[in-house]
C-alpha cells in the first residue's frame, strides 16, 4: 500500500478536517467515507485497486475520528458541508463518494444534498436505516445492543466503546485477530489470508480512537436514529454492493436501500462478508465509478471524448482509463462532459499538438521571408501558449470555464495562422480541419460552433493585416512537414475509437450477463430462463431433446417471513437455490420466476425429472439456518412435459402449475406430475 501523509484544512467554524490520499495521484477523484469505528486509513484497503484503475482516493476523517476536530452538534446531513469545503479546497468541481459500512449513511446524505456535484455514489456494505426493524433481523446481537442503547442515550454505550478503545489502542492487530472468532466464515478466511489488509484495517481502528471515544459516541447515536432525510428524495443513481454473509449489515439492508432509492443499482455478492467485500468488491466499484463518470448520451461513439484532448491541432488521444467511456445502466445524467480535470488532461497534448502544428507554418514563413512579428506570433502559439493556457486554467476561479475559453482560443490561433501563410493550401486546410474536428470530437455541446465563430473572426482580422495575400502553392518541404500531424492525429483518433468501441462491447456483454441472473439467488432471471426454456421447447418439438418442466414453490413462505423476518427469508431462498443447483443435471436451466417460486427446465424424460424433483424436495427438508435452528422448510413440486399440438411455453408452464396446485392440495411437501406427463 502506498499512501501520502495526512493533510488538514481549517473549516469556516474553526474546526480542523483531516484527510489522507491513496490510489493514483492524478486519478479520477473519489471520496471514501470510513466505517464505524474507523478513520482515513481504511481507504488503504483498496489502495492497490485504485492505483490500477487510475482512481484518486480522498479519505477524510469524520469529526472526532482520526485528526478531525470533534463536533458535538453535528448531524449526518451536516457532513455534506464538510465534504463541500474539502472539495472546494482541492478544486474538485465534480467527484464521486463511496461509503463503507456506516459511512454509507454519509454517502447517501451527500447524494441527497449535493447530488449535482457527484459523478458517482457507492455503498459497500452500506448501513441501512436503523429505524426499520425488519431489515435488522439478521444483524449481529452485539450491534443490535450497541445501536439500541445509543438510540436511547449515547452515554449508555460508553463502557462498550471504552473497552474497544483500550483493545484497539493497545494492540490493534491482535484485537482484530481476536475479533475474527466472531466473524462470518468469509471474513475469518479473509483475516487469515490477507495479513497486509488486516494490518491496514487494524490501523484504521486504532486511529479511530486517537482522540478518545467522544467521536464514536456521537457517531453511534447518529447512525441509530433517523438521519434527517428520506431515501426516496435522492435524485442521483446509487450503487449498492452487498455481501451475502454480512451480519453487521444484513442483506436485507442493502435490498431495502436499493428498493427505496430511485434508480439505484444493486449488486449482490453471495459469498462475501462485511470485511471481505470491501476488497473483493473494490474493482467492480471503481469500474462503476469510471463508467458513471464517463456517462453521457449515446448518440455518437465519436462524441465520447473525455479521453480525447481537444487541443489544437492534433487532438492526440490519452490512453483510456480502465472502465471508462460506458454509461451505467439507469444513469439519467446527460451532462455532455465531465470537465473537472479537463485542463490537466489537455495540457500535455496541447504541448505536443501545438508543437507539431506550427512546424509547417514556420516552413511557409521561411519560404515567404515573413516579418519577425509573424515569427513571434507563431512561436508563441506553438511553444508558449500551451503553458500559459494551463496556468490560466489552474489559477482561475472556475478552471473548467477557463479551459473552455482556452479551447476556443486554440481555434482562433488556427484561424490567425492561415493568413500568415498566405493561405497556402495544404497546411491551411490541415490546421482548420483538425482544429474543428477536435472541437466536434470533444463532445462539449456547442463548442465547435463557438470555435468556428472565433476562428472566422481571427482569420478575418489577420487577413486584414496581411491584405489577404494568397500563395496557393504548397512546396514539397511544407507537404512533408504536414505529414506528422496528419498521421498522428488520424492514428490517435482511430486507436482511441477502436478502444472505445471494444470497451463498449465488453460493457454491454457484462451488462447482458448481469441481466441473466437473479441477484439474490444466483439462478437465472425470469427473462433469461424463459428464453432458455423456449429454446428447449423448440428442440423438443424438432425431436432433438426430451423436455420436462419442474415448478418449485416454497410451502408457507409468507409465514416464514412474518415469523423470522425477511433476512431469514432471503437465507431460505438462497439455500433452496443451492439445493436446486446441486440437484439439476448438466444442461438444465434453473431460474427464479419471482417471489418464492422456481422453475427448472430439464432435457430429460419425465421419470428422470421426477427423481430430480424428489432430490430437491428431500434436500430442502434437510436445510438448516444458524439464526433459526428450529426452522424447517419444505417445497411442493409440479412436474409436466410439454403439452401436444404445438403448445407454447405458457401452456407448458400452466400444465406444471396445475400439477403444483395439486401438490399443495395434497398437503404440500410432495412431488406431483401432470396427468399428461405420467407414463402410460
Amino acid at each position: 500500500m502506498q499512501t501520502r501523509p495526512p493533510h488538514s484544512i481549517a473549516l469556516a467554524d474553526g474546526r480542523t478536517l483531516a484527510w489522507q490520499e491513496h490510489g493514483a495521484v492524478e486519478g479520477v477523484p473519489l471520496m471514501v467515507f470510513h466505517g464505524f469505528p474507523g478513520s482515513h486509513a481504511q481507504a488503504g484497503l483498496i489502495d492497490a485497486h485504485a492505483r490500477r484503475a487510475g482512481v484518486r482516493l480522498i479519505a477524510p476523517d469524520r469529526p472526532g475520528f482520526g485528526a478531525s476536530t470533534p463536533a458535538p452538534d453535528r448531524t449526518v446531513l451536516s457532513w455534506t458541508r464538510d465534504v463541500q469545503a474539502l472539495a472546494d479546497h482541492l478544486r474538485l468541481d465534480r467527484f464521486g463518494v463511496l461509503g463503507i459500512s456506516c459511512g454509507g449513511a454519509y454517502a447517501l446524505a451527500c447524494a441527497r444534498e449535493i447530488g449535482e456535484r457527484l459523478d458517482y455514489v457507492g455503498l459497500i456494505a452500506g448501513m441501512g436505516p436503523m429505524d426499520v426493524p425488519a431489515i435488522r433481523a439478521g444483524q449481529h446481537p452485539a450491534l443490535k445492543l450497541l445501536f439500541g442503547l445509543s438510540r436511547l442515550h449515547p452515554r449508555l454505550v460508553a463502557p462498550m466503546l471504552r473497552m474497544d478503545e483500550r483493545m484497539f489502542r493497545r494492540d490493534p492487530l491482535r484485537a482484530v485477530q481476536r475479533l475474527a472468532a466472531m466473524m462470518t466464515p468469509p471474513d475469518r478466511a479473509f483475516v487469515a489470508s490477507h495479513p497486509d489488509e488486516v494490518a491496514v484495517f487494524a490501523r484504521s481502528l486504532a486511529l479511530a480512537y486517537e482522540q478518545g471515544i467522544e467521536g464514536a459516541l456521537i457517531e453511534a447515536a447518529l447512525i441509530a436514529r433517523p438521519r434527517g432525510f428520506e431515501l426516496r428524495d435522492i435524485r442521483v443513481p446509487v450503487h449498492v454492493y452487498q455481501g451475502g454473509h454480512d451480519r453487521n449489515v444484513p442483506p436485507a439492508m442493502g435490498e431495502y436501500i436499493a428498493a427505496h432509492v430511485p434508480g439505484a443499482t444493486y449488486r449482490f455478492l453471495p459469498d462475501e462478508g462485511h470485511l471481505s467485500i470491501v476488497c473483493n468488491a473494490a474493482d467492480a466499484c471503481l469500474q462503476d465509478l469510471l463508467a458513471a463518470r464517463a456517462a453521457e448520451p449515446a448518440a455518437s461513439v465519436f462524441a465520447r471524448a473525455r479521453k480525447l484532448s481537444p487541443a489544437f491541432p492534433c487532438g492526440l488521444m490519452r490512453r483510456p482509463s480502465r472502465g471508462s467511456n460506458v454509461s451505467e445502466r439507469g444513469r439519467t445524467d446527460h451532462a455532455p462532459l465531465r470537465l473537472q480535470t479537463l485542463a490537466g488532461r489537455v495540457y500535455p497534448f496541447r504541448i505536443l499538438g501545438m508543437g507539431l502544428g506550427v512546424v509547417p507554418v514556420m516552413l511557409v514563413l521561411y519560404e515567404l521571408q515573413a516579418h519577425p512579428l509573424a515569427w513571434a506570433w507563431t512561436v508563441f502559439s506553438g511553444y508558449a501558449w500551451p503553458h500559459l493556457a494551463w496556468l490560466h486554467a489552474r489559477t482561475a476561479r472556475d478552471p473548467n470555464r477557463a479551459e473552455l475559453r482556452n479551447l476556443t482560443f486554440d481555434s482562433m490561433i488556427a484561424g490567425s495562422l492561415v493568413p500568415l501563410m498566405h493561405f497556402t493550401v495544404l497546411p491551411s486546410v490541415v490546421l482548420l480541419t483538425v482544429a474543428t474536428a477536435d472541437k466536434v470530437n470533444s463532445g462539449v455541446r456547442g463548442l465547435w460552433l463557438r470555435s468556428l465563430v472565433g476562428m472566422g473572426m481571427s482569420l478575418l482580422a489577420m487577413g486584414l493585416v496581411t491584405d489577404f495575400a494568397v500563395r496557393a502553392h504548397t512546396s514539397m518541404p511544407v507537404l512533408l512537414a504536414c505529414l506528422p500531424i496528419l498521421v498522428v492525429h488520424t492514428l490517435a483518433v482511430s486507436l482511441s475509437t477502436y478502444r472505445l468501441i471494444r470497451h463498449v462491447q465488453k460493457q454491454n456483454t457484462r451488462l447482458d450477463e448481469l441481466s441473466r441472473f437473479d441477484a439474490l439467488t444466483g439462478l437465472e432471471s425470469r427473462r433469461h430462463w424463459q428464453e432458455q426454456a423456449s429454446a428447449l421447447l423448440q428442440r423438443h418439438r424438432a425431436g432433438a431433446d426430451s423436455a420436462t418442466l419442474l415448478l418449485v414453490d416454497i410451502d408457507h413462505f409468507k409465514a416464514i417471513n412474518d415469523r423470522c423476518g425477511h433476512a431469514t427469508g432471503d437465507d431460505v431462498l438462497r439455500g433452496i437455490a443451492d439445493v436446486i443447483r446441486h440437484a439439476a443435471p448438466v444442461g438444465s436451466h434453473a431460474g427464479r420466476l419471482g417471489g418464492d417460486e422456481f422453475a427448472i427446465a430439464l432435457s430429460v424424460p419425465v421419470h428422470e425429472a421426477h427423481v430430480v424433483a424428489e432430490e430437491i424436495r428431500a434436500g430442502v427438508a434437510t436445510l438448516g439456518f444458524a439464526e433459526w435452528p428450529e426452522l424447517r422448510c419444505t417445497v411442493s413440486v409440479g412436474v409436466a412435459t410439454p403439452p401436444p399440438d404445438n403448445a407454447t411455453l405458457r401452456d407448458w408452464t400452466e400444465a406444471a402449475d396445475r400439477a403444483l396446485y395439486r401438490a399443495k392440495a395434497q398437503g404440500r411437501n410432495v412431488v406431483i406430475a401432470a396427468v399428461e406427463a405420467l407414463p402410460a
